[in-house]
């Protein structure tokens, strides 16, 4: 008797120790990892001239393109995985009157985004 005893409670110990070992700590493979970058960009059409643009990451500016032709545009700084970007026009918009832009703002979730759309008239 004395022996399934200890037997028991060498199975309860590993249990334990596998359940510690196994814990919550491992990530998800959806969480986002800011050890990764992505970049965003998008297009532009209707440009006359030159637009700058902010991208602002976690409510603080983080980068600015300048655009000098129609077609397509990436801010040289990748996001880490996981941020909140928002895209805003920064300074004149004499070149682009009209100003509109579609998909301003989001969060990256582990993928390049391509899907800004800018159109000035």
């Amino acid at each position: 008797m004395n022996k399934n005893k200890h037997l028991s409670a060498f199975f309860i110990a590993i249990l334990t120790l596998a359940f510690v070992y196994c814990g919550d700590d491992k990530k998800s493979p959806n969480d986002p990892d800011p050890n990764m970058n992505y970049s965003v960009g998008g297009t532009i059409s209707g440009l006359t001239g030159q637009l700058k643009l902010r991208i602002n990451v976690d409510g603080e500016a983080f980068d600015i393109v300048t655009i000098t032709d129609n077609g397509s545009f990436t801010f040289s700084e990748e996001v880490p995985d996981g941020s909140d970007y928002e895209i805003e026009p920064f300074g004149s918009l004499a070149d682009c009157p009209s100003f509109s832009i579609t998909a301003p703002s989001g969060t990256i979730e582990g993928a390049n985004v391509t899907n800004v759309v800018v159109e000035c008239s």
